[in-house]
């Protein structure tokens, strides 16, 4: 319980400078076109090893705390490695072409076969 405390607390943490610049009313980007972006995986169910009880849970929980401030969020459950090279190389491009402000944000394994 405590591990999953600190790592939302982190999350948290990183997302402070965003809340500090909404209260000021600055847009990141300066651009009229939505430049907070969230990119959300949750993987809790992988092909070699048992199935992980918090990560989606998790990942929800962030998508809908990100949506209320404001995010255009895309989530991701329980995601392939091809779907998620596909997202995170379309998060990096609308990120570079907005100038926006971005949040990768990833629960689950990192595993390697092979």
């Amino acid at each position: 319980m405590l591990p999953r405390l600190g790592i939302l607390f982190f999350s948290l943490l990183l997302l402070l400078p965003a809340l500090q610049a909404q209260e000021r009313g600055v847009t990141p980007g300066g651009s009229g076109a939505s430049s907070r972006l969230a990119l959300v995986i949750g993987n809790s169910n992988y092909q070699h090893t048992s199935p992980l009880r918090n990560p989606a849970n998790d990942a929800r929980a962030m998508e809908k705390v990100l949506r209320q401030l404001g995010f255009e969020v895309t989530a991701l459950v329980d995601a392939d490695q091809r779907q998620m090279e596909t997202e995170i190389s379309r998060f990096g491009d609308t990120l570079r072409k907005n100038e926006g402000v971005g949040l990768f944000y990833y629960a689950g394994h990192g595993v390697q076969v092979g």
